[in-house]
C-alpha cells in the first residue's frame, strides 16, 4: 500500500554555504533513529555528497552556477516520512522556499519552509 504522490513545482533556496550543515543534520537524525520511511542509517552513511544522501531520502536536488541549491523534486513514487527530512533541512533553507505536491487523489499542497521548520498548508479554490 501507499500513498501516491508527485512533485508539481517549487521555490526553493539553499545557499552553498549551509549546504555541509544540512547534510550533517539529516546524517544525525537518520544515525539516531536508525530509520524514516524508506531511509535508513546504513543506506546513507557511505554517501559522499548532499545530492546523494537526498537521494537516497528520495528527493533530487539541483544545483545553480553559484553553488547553491535552487531546485527539489521527488524522486520516489510512495510518501514516507518526507516532513521528517524535510524538517531536518528546514533550519539551512531558505525562508518562503516551498515544494508543491499533488497526491493520487488529485489532492494538491505545499510544503513551506518558514522559521527554521516545514508547515504544510492547503489551497482554497474559488471558481468563479
Amino acid at each position: 500500500m501507499g500513498y501516491y504522490m508527485n512533485s508539481m513545482n517549487c521555490s526553493f533556496a539553499l545557499k552553498k554555504e549551509n549546504v555541509k550543515a544540512a547534510w550533517e543534520s539529516i546524517k544525525n537524525l537518520l544515525q539516531e533513529k536508525k530509520e524514516i520511511g524508506w531511509t535508513s542509517w546504513e543506506s546513507i552513511k557511505n554517501c559522499c555528497s548532499f545530492e546523494e544522501v537526498m537521494a537516497e531520502c528520495g528527493w533530487e536536488v539541483y544545483i545553480n552556477e553559484k553553488g547553491d541549491y535552487d531546485a527539489i523534486i521527488f524522486i520516489n513514487e510512495k510518501a514516507s516520512n518526507d516532513i521528517v527530512i524535510l524538517n531536518a533541512i528546514a533550519p539551512y533553507v531558505e525562508p518562503n522556499s516551498y515544494i508543491q505536491m499533488q497526491g493520487e487523489d488529485g489532492e494538491i499542497w505545499r510544503w513551506v519552509f518558514e522559521d527554521g521548520k516545514v508547515k504544510e498548508i492547503y489551497p482554497t479554490i474559488l471558481w468563479n
